[in-house]
């Protein structure tokens, strides 16, 4: 069983998530959240903002997107590398 179906199933017990399968392709299944899910959204906003601000806690801006715009690159290489190992 691979691992995204296995997340898939834990979040599925905790209520989080529905899974359907598409009636226009059965092998699909559609992912639809929870109304508890959804209601966790203030809750989860909130913690991201303040691991955000512990994050880059004595990092200026400039630096922060300085960070930001190396870790884009950083995703780019390793997209480009999928890529060519696909086509081999």
């Amino acid at each position: 069983m691979s691992s995204l179906t296995t997340m898939l199933e834990r979040m599925e017990e905790k209520n989080l998530l529905i899974r359907k399968f598409c009636p226009s392709d059965k092998r699909k299944s559609l992912i639809f959240l929870t109304d508890y899910a959804k209601s966790l959204k203030n809750e989860y906003d909130e913690i991201s903002d303040k691991m955000t601000e512990i994050s880059f806690e004595g990092i200026s801006n400039e630096e922060r997107l300085a960070f930001e715009a190396t870790l884009e690159k950083i995703l780019h290489n390793f997209e480009r590398a999928e890529q060519k190992f696909n086509k081999k």
